[in-house]
């Protein structure tokens, strides 16, 4: 690029915002793409942008070595000029999903329940499941309101009395406290890569997402909270998970993983189910969302591919003229006949 590098407080390069980058980048299909680097990008980060094709990619911003200045690190024109020759290398199709944290959150105030199970945390991949709110010190509340959303588990001297109903509550001594708040929600669990190895003995990466439910009944609700918890579900999803995809891949070979994607779902919700059921979670579904190969097995698939078909289109080539050759030397052979022995009798016979 014709931009310059600056450096943040803390002594790491920046993009200026005076003179943004601007990177030249050949796409899979051999399309050169013109990307813009953010300004405050940071090197090493990665910038997403949709190609014209509407397929999503992502790049790595480029930056300066650490400990030298800017002017150092510019490239000669030559240089420069075989960086333009060459773009950098981009990787399409999906994004890595990263993986869920299902939490169980401390709340002040019952109403602060629906903005905890819509937070996604600090580092974005956590799912609130139960809100606890805190203990209270005076002797009556007043007034208490209970919201509608989630299931209100609430007890009387430490003992479980089922589920409150919502709606305000008047002078509610402190005998009786809510003890736990857990959503009715959808959840989708995004559990973390897999890499395994295949029959053949080739590593396979597999993405795979779970959506499920607490409950719905009551008894479900409430023998999920005393007896299982986000926490240990969290754990027992990452274990079982794990397990299962190294079961199915190692059954198959590298160019039969994608088409157990169907298979495998249907038979891992059942043994999810199965496992997780008698707990209160209830499986709503199970997702392959990606299968990734090595590069470099990836990069000769694709080689194989191309050449395969290569091969193909020469064989029709080649067929399609070998029968042009054909049907010349015929009408050849035709004529030369009919020049010496004069046009064929009845029958397309001629009489020597």
């Amino acid at each position: 690029s014709d931009s310059e590098d600056v450096r943040s407080s803390d002594g790491e390069a920046t993009v200026s915002e005076s003179a943004p980058i601007v990177l030249r980048i050949m796409a899979p299909s051999g399309q050169i793409l013109s990307v813009q680097v953010p300004p405050g990008a940071r090197p090493g980060s990665q910038i997403q942008f949709m190609a014209p094709s509407g397929e999503m990619m992502a790049i790595e911003v480029p930056g300066v070595e650490h400990g030298a200045t800017p002017e150092a690190n510019r490239p000669a024109p030559s240089q420069t000029m075989q960086h333009r020759r060459d773009p950098p290398r981009v990787s399409s199709g999906p994004l890595r999903s990263r993986k869920t944290k299902l939490v169980q959150r401390t709340i002040r105030n019952l109403q602060d329940a629906s903005s905890e199970f819509m937070d996604p945390g600090a580092n974005g991949d956590e799912v609130c499941v139960v809100a606890v709110p805190e203990n209270r010190v005076c002797c009556w509340n007043c007034i208490l309101q209970v919201p509608s959303g989630p299931n209100v588990l609430w007890s009387s001297f430490g003992a479980n009395q089922g589920s409150l109903r919502p709606g305000l509550k008047l002078c509610w001594p402190v005998w009786r406290e809510v003890s736990a708040m857990v959503s009715k929600q959808v959840i989708t669990y995004n559990a973390d890569r897999t890499n395994c190895p295949t029959r053949d003995n080739v590593f396979v990466d597999v993405d795979l997402s779970v959506n499920f439910r607490i409950g719905p009944d009551l008894q479900r609700v409430e023998i999920f909270f005393f007896e299982m918890g986000p926490a240990r579900l969290d754990a027992y999803f990452d274990f079982e998970i794990r397990e299962c995809i190294r079961t199915m891949v190692n059954g198959v070979t590298y160019d039969k993983v994608n088409d157990l994607r169907s298979d495998f779902s249907s038979e891992m919700l059942q043994t999810l189910q199965k496992k997780v059921g008698s707990f209160g979670v209830q499986i709503m579904g199970v997702k392959i969302t990606d299968v990734v190969l090595p590069v470099e097995l990836q990069e000769r698939l694709e080689k194989t591919t191309a050449f395969a078909t290569r091969i193909s289109e020469e064989a029709k080539t080649h067929a399609y003229r070998l029968q042009q050759l054909t049907n010349v030397h015929a009408q050849t052979i035709e004529a030369i006949v009919q020049s010496m022995y004069g046009p064929p009798l009845d029958g397309g016979l001629w009489y020597i």
